[in-house]
């Protein structure tokens, strides 16, 4: 059915939902900085949790600063 998302495919209003916490903020915020630069995928994801999670821990900002967003 095209209502069904595809296999291994998390439907978009599941994703809406999700938070990103303290721990995943910090973590992610250390492997996006480890390297001093942003690489386009870095940047897609970070875009992506701007504009779809509804809560994102503030240890994520210094990634965002440093994409620009």
């Amino acid at each position: 059915h095209a209502d069904e998302p595809r296999a291994g495919r998390v439907p978009r209003d599941v994703l809406a939902r999700e938070r990103v916490d303290h721990d995943e903020a910090v973590w992610l915020t250390e492997r996006i900085l480890r390297d001093g630069s942003i690489d386009e995928n870095e940047r897609a994801l970070l875009t992506y949790l701007r504009k779809e999670a509804p809560h994102i821990d503030p240890a994520l900002e210094p990634a965002f600063k440093r994409a620009s967003l």
